[in-house]
């Protein structure tokens, strides 16, 4: 049998088997004496046994399946408000863009058949699922002339009910000579 000596503290007069000098060398096998498990052997030394236990490794696996989860959950409530906010911006460009070519136009081509005529541009169509666009010319009583210009988009959202609509209303006055 191989051994190996530590030194083992002990405080003076404390009735040890060491005597009054207080630590010793005591010799501790390397390997086990047979029938011995290393775990006797940490034992009999004073040492607890290294290692995880099994309910301590189920414990830590279950710990880190509950986290796994609640990132999952979270990254995936993320991408959805992240697509629903892609999708509002989307809307608010084509509501802009819509309302810049509309604004353009001469104060007499603003017709409700103008209006009726109005489209999603395709890329505006693709990134909004049931989308569509709805442009209103109102031609109010007074003076000057005047026109008043409402774009409206509307889609739908993942779980196929409508959102909130993009509304954007401006007014076009004839030019003063």
């Amino acid at each position: 049998m191989i051994t190996d000596f530590i030194t083992v503290h002990r405080p003076p007069g404390t009735g040890s088997f060491f005597g009054p000098e207080g630590s010793k060398n005591v010799p501790v096998p390397l390997r086990p004496a047979e029938g011995d498990s290393p775990i006797f052997v940490k034992r009999k030394l004073g040492q607890s046994p290294g290692g995880f236990s099994t309910i301590e490794l189920l414990a830590a696996c279950l710990l880190l399946g509950v986290l796994a989860t609640l990132c999952v959950q979270y990254f995936h409530a993320a991408a959805i408000q992240r697509r629903a906010l892609g999708q509002r911006m989307t809307a608010i460009q084509e509501a802009a863009s819509q309302m810049e070519c509309l604004s353009a136009r001469p104060l007499d081509e603003l017709t409700p058949k103008l209006a009726a005529e109005a489209r999603l541009s395709p890329p505006a169509a693709a990134a909004l699922p049931g989308g569509e666009v709805e442009v209103r010319i109102g031609e109010p009583e007074g003076k000057p002339p005047a026109k008043r210009i409402v774009v409206l988009v509307r889609w739908r959202g993942v779980d196929d009910q409508p959102l909130q609509p993009v509304r954007l209303v401006a007014w076009k006055y004839q030019k003063v000579p």
